[in-house]
């Protein structure tokens, strides 16, 4: 592959919306009497020390009687379009706890249902494997974590579409950064369906790590020009990341064409991290576009590429750059 060239998908590209809207749900939660269960040692934050608490109350009633596993995926599934909402929100801690008490003490319900369910369940199994993260803990409860992320990706050339998209989505949940990285870029470069690349595009963002940074270069470059523009915002955001002189070119001429504000401004913002002077010829027009957001993100980017703020006004970056000429 040669990052250099264009990618195929330039001549084709249909602009599509950067996200993809879920259903809301209500969520309601009984909170059980945890008074006489062990409790965690100290250390936890008290996010982790209630996730403990609730594993330890799941435990026992699981214990007590198995869970029905229809009762089980029922559950999980009316909780998927919940997460959704709060996760935008940039709220979904408190769920997610919730979702981790749920999954743990029935993982083995779940992987079935995600290698053998109908399809509607399989759907649903994937996503949840992303809840199977515990803290280090002196209870005995073990983290599944390292299971599912092996069997997220052993499993990713035999799903369909819309399991897969929900397969990855897990994996972001996971953050896991030992994920090896090589099949997220092959489906990101390869894959047919969008929702499919924006979330190994995703996915890729979160487990990737500066010493494996050059190895997802070609395919980000790749995603900088797809044809969704959700797999455009998350290429931008591993861009700016994850700085590489490689990506400068292709960002300099894909954001003076970019029609998705947010995508725009992102990639202004990974201009601003690889700090070439260079860039403020396709960034000072982005001061007086159309869209505020951009406006914002660009003039950021120029103040960390010239390592002072002018303002949002064109002209006082135009007379910095004939004040500091140099490479």
């Amino acid at each position: 592959m040669k990052p250099s060239a264009p990618s195929p998908r330039r001549a084709q590209r249909r602009r599509a919306p950067w996200a993809r809207a879920g259903l809301l749900a209500c969520l309601a939660w009984g909170c059980s009497s945890t008074a006489e269960a062990p409790r965690p040692a100290t250390g936890l934050s008290v996010r982790e020390e209630d996730l403990m608490l609730r594993l330890v109350e799941a435990l026992r009633q699981t214990q007590a009687k198995a869970e029905d596993p229809d009762q089980l995926m029922n559950g999980l599934e009316r909780l998927l379009p919940a997460w959704q909402s709060e996760q935008r929100k940039g709220r979904a801690d408190v769920l997610e706890v919730v979702l981790t008490s749920r999954v743990i003490p029935h993982y083995a319900i779940v992987r079935e249902m995600f290698l053998n369910g109908p399809h509607e369940r399989r759907l649903v199994a994937a996503w949840a494997l992303g809840f199977t993260r515990v803290p280090l803990n002196d209870l005995g409860i073990a983290s599944q974590h390292e299971q599912a992320q092996a069997l997220l990706i052993r499993e990713i050339p035999r799903l369909p579409d819309d399991v897969l998209a929900n397969a990855l989505l897990a994996l972001w949940i996971l953050a896991e950064p030992s994920t090896p990285i090589d099949p997220l870029t092959d489906l990101i470069v390869n894959h047919h369906d969008g929702l499919v690349r924006a979330n190994a595009t995703l996915a890729l963002g979160r487990v990737l790590t500066p010493e494996l940074s050059l190895q997802a270069v070609e395919a980000v470059i790749v995603a900088l020009d797809d044809v969704d523009a959700t797999v455009r915002v998350h290429a931008a955001s591993i861009a700016r990341n994850f700085p590489d002189r490689a990506y400068l070119a292709r960002l300099e001429s894909l954001i003076e064409e970019e029609d998705t504000p947010l995508a725009q401004a992102r990639m202004a913002s990974a201009l601003g991290a690889l700090k070439s002077r260079s860039s403020s010829r396709v960034l000072i027009p982005l001061l007086r576009g159309d869209n505020e957001l951009v406006a914002v993100y660009a003039r950021a980017a120029l103040a960390a590429i010239f390592g002072v703020d002018r303002g949002p006004d064109p002209k006082p970056w135009n007379d910095l750059i004939l004040e500091t000429k140099g490479p």
